[in-house]
């Protein structure tokens, strides 16, 4: 092989070894790509003027608050942004599956449940 050509394989292989680090890297950190996560829970709306819910993981580990008005949901076929329809009575218990992320708080260490949308029965 040729000066040139080892020169130029030895690059090629940096390149492609860069990359895959890149890639491990940015999935695995804080800061690269989130992962959505699901999660059994029991919700109840707390209060319908400003839609506050509150909902308990199963096993009691994850809490979750979040507004009614605004989140995404489904039930059976249907399904909206805002107000579900298992979620319209207040003090009223309900299963649901929550999708959420883990999203870092300003101070960086620490990490915070983030509802995205429900599923009611």
């Amino acid at each position: 092989m040729s000066m040139l050509r080892k020169t130029i394989t030895l690059a090629l292989v940096g390149v492609v070894v860069a990359l895959a680090v890149g890639f491990v890297l940015g999935t695995r950190s804080p800061q690269g790509t989130k992962h959505l996560k699901t999660v059994d829970a029991v919700a109840q709306l707390e209060d319908a003027e400003n839609g506050l819910a509150l909902a308990d993981e199963e096993d009691g580990d994850l809490q979750f608050t979040f507004n009614v008005h605004a989140i995404h949901w489904t039930s059976g076929s249907e399904q909206g942004d805002g107000d579900p329809p298992c979620l319209r009575k207040p003090g009223r218990k309900v299963d649901v599956e929550i999708g959420y992320l883990d999203l870092a708080v300003p101070d960086g260490n620490t990490y915070e449940e983030q509802a995205l949308w429900i599923r009611c029965p």
